[in-house]
C-alpha cells in the first residue's frame, strides 16, 4: 500500500487520489485533476515527480499492455489523450472517449452522432460508418455482460416524447436505449469489426454470447396508466453467424438457461420501476419452451407460473408437465 508524505499532498494540494499502475491520480481542492508518478528504488525510497499539472476536469489511466496513456476531459467538456510524459497524442476534439483494453483502440464520439476509432499503437484515426456505438447491457438495463461485443444504430433517430410525460422521461427515455433511440441495430467487436448487420429494429445480449436477442417492428411505448407498454415489437433469437435461431415473431423471448428459451405470445412487456430500477418485466400472455437449436421443448399453451421450465433445464428433454 503506497503512502502519500503530506509535504507531496500539501505541495500539490491534494484533496483525493486513486493509485493505478505507478501513477497517482489526484484531485486538488479546486477540482482539478493531475498525476504524479512515484519511483521506488531497492532501499524502500520513493521518488514523487508530477507528470500531469492539475489543469483538467476528468483523468483516467489506461494500461495497455506496456503502454499507459490518459484520458482527460479539459475545462471547454471536451476529450482528449495524453501520454505519461504529459504528450498529447489524441487532439481535445471529441463529446466523449471510451477505451478498450482488447483491441488498443479508442471509440471516440465527436457530437451527437459522428463515430471515430483510434488506434494507439499505429495513431490511426478513422471515422466509423455507425451513428452511435452503444454499450454491451441488457436491454437497456443497468446489468452489463462482459462480452467485447457492442451494439451499433445506423439511420439513428432519437425517440421524440412529449415534455408533459415525464414519468415516460424519468423511466424509459434516459435508462433504456430502447427507449431512447430508434435505428437498424447491429454487433461489433472489440477492434469495431461488423459481426451483426444493422438489419433489426433492435438487438440485445443474453449470457450465451453466442447468441442475440433481436427485435423487428415500429416500437411505441404506450401509457397504459401505471406502465409504459412495449407495443408493436416481435422478437427473436439468431447466432453469431447471423443464423435466425427462433423466428422473430414472438411477444417476447427470454433467456433462462445457455440453451434455453421460454418464448410467449400475448404478453405485455412494461418497464417496472416498483419492481428494480432499469428492470422490465412481462406479465399474462401464453409461454412455452424452445432451445438453442429453434426446437419447441414445450408448446405456448402454459400461463408462466404453471410451466415447469425448471425441469426442462435439468433434463434437456420435451416435457408437456405442469404444476398442480
Amino acid at each position: 500500500m503506497i503512502h502519500i508524505p503530506r509535504k507531496v499532498i500539501r505541495k500539490n494540494k491534494i484533496m483525493w487520489f486513486a493509485i493505478d499502475n505507478d501513477f497517482i491520480i489526484f484531485k486538488n481542492h479546486d477540482n482539478k485533476y493531475g498525476v504524479i508518478k512515484y519511483d521506488e528504488n531497492y532501499f524502500w525510497n520513493v521518488k514523487y515527480t508530477l507528470i500531469i499539472k492539475p489543469i483538467f476536469d476528468y483523468l483516467k489511466c489506461l494500461s495497455l499492455d506496456t503502454q499507459i496513456v490518459f484520458i482527460a476531459r479539459n475545462e471547454t467538456n471536451f476529450y482528449g489523450v495524453i501520454d505519461s510524459k504529459n504528450k498529447v497524442i489524441l487532439q481535445f476534439d471529441y463529446s466523449s472517449i471510451m477505451g478498450n483494453n482488447k483491441s488498443r483502440k479508442l471509440l471516440l464520439t465527436k457530437g451527437k452522432f459522428e463515430q471515430f476509432a483510434f488506434d494507439l499503437t499505429t495513431s490511426k484515426l478513422e471515422q466509423l460508418s455507425f451513428d452511435l456505438i452503444e454499450p454491451n447491457n441488457l436491454f437497456g438495463g443497468s446489468r452489463t455482460v462482459k462480452s467485447d461485443r457492442l451494439k451499433t444504430i445506423k439511420q439513428i433517430e432519437e425517440v421524440e416524447s412529449d415534455p408533459l410525460e415525464s414519468d415516460f422521461l424519468e423511466h424509459v427515455y434516459l435508462k433504456s436505449d430502447l427507449g431512447k433511440y430508434k435505428g437498424k441495430w447491429g454487433i461489433v467487436d472489440a477492434s469495431f469489426n461488423l459481426i451483426i448487420p444493422n438489419n433489426y429494429d433492435y438487438i440485445d445480449f443474453f449470457e450465451n454470447s453466442t447468441l442475440f436477442k433481436v427485435a423487428m417492428g415500429d416500437c411505441r411505448f404506450d401509457n397504459s396508466g401505471e406502465y409504459f407498454v412495449v407495443q408493436n415489437f416481435k422478437w427473436g433469437v439468431i447466432d453469431a453467424n447471423n443464423k435466425i435461431i427462433l423466428p422473430i415473431e414472438f411477444d417476447w423471448v427470454e433467456e433462462i438457461d445457455k440453451k434455453i428459451f421460454l418464448v410467449s405470445n400475448g404478453c405485455e412487456l412494461f418497464f417496472n420501476d416498483d419492481f428494480q430500477v432499469n428492470e422490465w418485466q412481462v406479465k399474462g400472455g401464453k409461454w412455452g419452451v424452445y432451445n438453442e437449436d429453434g426446437v419447441c421443448l414445450i408448446p405456448i399453451e402454459f400461463d408462466r407460473n404453471k410451466l415447469n421450465y425448471r425441469e426442462v433445464i435439468n433434463s434437456h428433454k420435451t416435457i408437456s408437465k405442469i404444476w398442480s
